[in-house]
């Protein structure tokens, strides 16, 4: 219909409606999120790629489909400002995501020792800092804690990372 009529097709793929079929997030105290999915489950994101292929087949031969928009409000973490306290509701707190913020904390600082001295605290080492700055932010920090920057800029980092998984099992069926 919208070829016929020289229109353009922009797919919004909402991602977090899949919630029937996947574990919710795990929050940094065990406790379930409600409605978000934890993007760090491997079974999800082998769902998301093997969606992100058969909506490939769907819209191959279709000229017209100019953006498929991945959309979701809440990937990675949710930040809630309070006064003079910051609270993130940290949406990876499961073991894999828990896994992949502490390899986060290694690339970024190279040693604890050094992390420890740019925030100020003593953890013994990078997994034991992605598990206490979880359950740190649920309970909420100072606004001018500086282990703020680095929570949000990995979800950021995970966001990134769960797009291109989704780009590149959409190239394996339509490398255009």
């Amino acid at each position: 219909l919208a070829a016929a009529r020289g229109l353009f097709i922009q797919f919004y793929l909402n991602i977090d409606r899949f919630t029937q079929w996947f574990p919710l997030a795990t929050m940094a105290a065990g406790s379930k999120h409600g409605f978000d999915i934890d993007y760090f489950d491997p079974g999800y994101r082998d769902f998301i790629r093997h969606f992100a292929r058969r909506l490939a087949m769907a819209f191959y031969r279709l000229d017209n489909v100019s953006t498929i928009v991945i959309w979701e409000e809440k990937i990675g973490l949710d930040l809630e400002s309070r006064g003079d306290r910051m609270i993130v509701h940290a949406l990876f707190g499961s073991e894999p995501g828990r896994d992949s913020f502490a390899r986060f904390l290694r690339q970024r600082h190279g040693r604890v020792r050094r992390m420890n001295k740019a925030w100020g605290t003593d953890y013994a080492g990078f997994a034991e800092a992605a598990d206490k700055i979880l359950g740190d932010f649920q309970q909420g920090v100072s606004r001018d804690d500086p282990r703020q920057h680095e929570l949000l800029e990995f979800g950021l980092v995970m966001l990134a990372d769960f797009a291109r998984d989704f780009v590149e099992a959409y190239r394996e069926v339509d490398p255009t």
